[in-house]
């Protein structure tokens, strides 16, 4: 049997680290968690606060793809939205993007599109 001493030299351990280990971790089964009951809280409330924080990242993942698209090709303002929409995007995302009040926005897509090219016309001849 080999003593602690020499197994810390093999390892380039300190003797007081490994005996700390020991202590925090003797009670420890193989096949159980080595944390204590508070370590295990704080365990569960990070992956928590992880799982949430990867969905805000994905969200604004989504969110900068499509303004991408948006500027790649150029598209009117109101079918971005409206592209937006059919991604199920919410309106509070949009608003976001935009800068937008969701006044300003129901606002804008309640207003009727105009398919008559006359206005456009006199527009461009005045």
């Amino acid at each position: 049997m080999t003593s602690v001493s020499a197994v810390c030299r093999k390892y380039d351990v300190c003797p007081s680290t490994f005996y700390r280990w020991q202590k925090q971790y003797s009670n420890a089964s193989a096949f159980s968690c080595a944390f204590s009951s508070d370590q295990a809280k704080k365990l569960a409330i990070l992956e928590s606060e992880n799982a949430s924080l990867k969905k805000l990242v994905a969200e604004k993942e989504l969110e900068n793809d499509a303004l991408r698209d948006f500027i790649k090709k150029k598209r009117p303002l109101r079918d971005f939205v409206t592209f937006m929409r059919e991604q199920r995007n919410t309106v509070r995302v949009i608003c976001r993007g935009f800068g937008l009040s969701r006044a300003t926005l129901y606002r804008y897509l309640s207003s009727p599109v105009s398919h008559d090219p006359l206005p456009k016309r006199i527009t461009e001849l005045a």
